[in-house]
């Protein structure tokens, strides 16, 4: 793994880390859940908030990619 790879899953590790504990904060403070539920889905929310970044991601690498061809 190079180092540009690496940084990536650092980033990516922070970005969900970061989401899942302020959803389980909210889910806990708003709906009262029992926190070990509201971890999860609160990390269930961050891995979807991930893949949809990485979706809008890779498009607009395509379309980059497009504009230079």
């Amino acid at each position: 793994m190079n180092k540009k790879e690496e940084r990536n899953w650092t980033i990516v590790l922070i970005i969900i880390v970061v989401a899942s504990v302020g959803a389980t904060k909210v889910l806990d403070d708003f709906y009262e859940m029992n926190g070990f539920i509201s971890f999860l889905v609160g990390l269930g929310i961050a891995v979807i908030l991930y893949v949809i970044y990485d979706l809008v991601r890779k498009i607009i690498k395509g379309n980059q990619n497009q504009d230079e061809n």
